[in-house]
């Protein structure tokens, strides 16, 4: 279970259209049954960024998944097995790790 909840973009721009109404934190919080420090964030973040949007994750794609997906589309027929067998050399994966990069 994920530790931290995602609200709607709906959500997030009804509590932006409560505060902009001049609504309190307390106020919101207690009509939308969410956590008055989420409201905060939520507020603080808008008046930073001026969208209340998740920014987009940054993060190096793991080197494996260009040469799994490109050897899977080479040769459509290969198993996963053989798959992991002819990149050896560049990483140890598992079967299970390239059958669920090819899908």
């Amino acid at each position: 279970m994920p530790s931290v909840k995602y609200y709607s973009s709906d959500l997030k721009n009804k509590i932006i259209q409560l505060y902009n109404e001049g609504k309190r934190q307390s106020d919101i919080a207690n009509q939308l049954s969410i956590y008055r420090g989420t409201i905060s964030k939520l507020i603080k973040k808008y008046k930073e960024h001026n969208t209340v949007e998740c920014a987009l994750k940054s993060g190096r794609p793991q080197k494996t998944d260009r040469k799994i997906k490109h050897l899977s589309v080479q040769d459509p027929r290969k198993t996963a097995k053989q798959i992991k067998n002819e990149i050896v050399d560049l990483a140890n994966v598992s079967c299970r790790t390239v059958r669920r990069t090819v899908v």
